[in-house]
């Protein structure tokens, strides 16, 4: 579901101006020892191993290059310091060596769970590159929320969005970590989905009215979270907004391991 999302986001107007992070900051499991600090360097260095790097950004191709545009602390029981991060793969034009700007054009994307144990940072999680959404060769970083599962499973949510032909509409984006070791994993954060949060189309043709829905991770079933949908509408002129629609059930199947509306 959510490889659709990204897909039509890469080929429309995206919602917002998506600008990058001005500095990524960096996270300290003990601030008195800069030993003990994860920076951007160090946290390319673990996602990509031995590649040759300048300053904040690594060379992976005469293409291609990564940098990390957003590292935050986070806190999960039974881990001494865990930090999120996000990193951006660019492809770039061979004969001007910048990366592509136009207005639909958004990186790739990988999604990192960093572990700090006794003052030692490794990688405890990582994706596959991912559709990353964005627009003029960003990604957008913001809207980003975290849930702690229990049993070092975490629930990464990102929002999400795009305007195209008068109709605007979100979404919330949903990734399921495994802080086992990478290396008995292939894949231990995927995509398991997004939900549609948000419906503009007013100044569309014919006139679409206005939907807004607010989701809420309710509770989980052996580490598989279930997610609560209200959706609210409101007519185009404003008037009067419609009373609430029934809730709608979902939950993630932890055979397919992808979000599916509950029967």
């Amino acid at each position: 579901m959510l490889k659709k999302w990204g897909v039509v986001a890469l080929m429309l107007l995206p919602l917002l101006a998506f600008a990058r992070n001005e500095k990524v900051a960096s996270v300290c499991a003990e601030p008195e020892r800069k030993r003990s600090c994860i920076t951007v360097q160090i946290a390319l260095a673990l996602v990509f191993p031995g590649v040759r790097q300048t300053n904040a950004e690594v060379m992976l191709s005469e293409r291609r290059s990564a940098r990390l545009v957003y590292l935050q602390p986070l806190s999960m029981a039974g881990s001494e310091l865990l930090a999120l991060g996000i990193t951006e793969v660019v492809e770039k034009d061979v004969a001007t060596g910048s990366r592509l700007d136009c207005h639909g054009c958004a990186p790739n994307m990988i999604i990192s769970v960093f572990e700090s144990t006794k003052g030692i940072w490794r990688l405890a999680a990582r994706s596959k590159e991912l559709d990353g959404v964005g627009g003029w060769g960003e990604l957008h970083t913001y809207g980003i929320k975290t849930v702690d599962l229990g049993r070092r499973h975490l629930l990464v949510e990102m929002d999400t969005g795009f305007t195209g032909q008068g109709v605007t509409q979100t979404a919330s984006a949903y990734y399921l970590a495994n802080l086992e070791p990478l290396e008995r994993l292939r894949r231990s954060i995927i995509d398991v989905g997004s939900i549609s949060t948000g419906l503009y189309g007013c100044d569309g043709d014919p006139p679409a009215g206005i939907s807004q829905t607010e989701v809420l991770v309710l509770r989980r079933r052996d580490l598989m979270p279930h997610f609560l949908a209200v959706e609210t509408q409101t007519s185009c002129d404003g008037r009067q907004a419609a009373e609430s629609g029934t809730p709608v059930f979902y939950w993630i199947n932890p055979k397919t391991l992808q979000i599916e509306r509950a029967q």
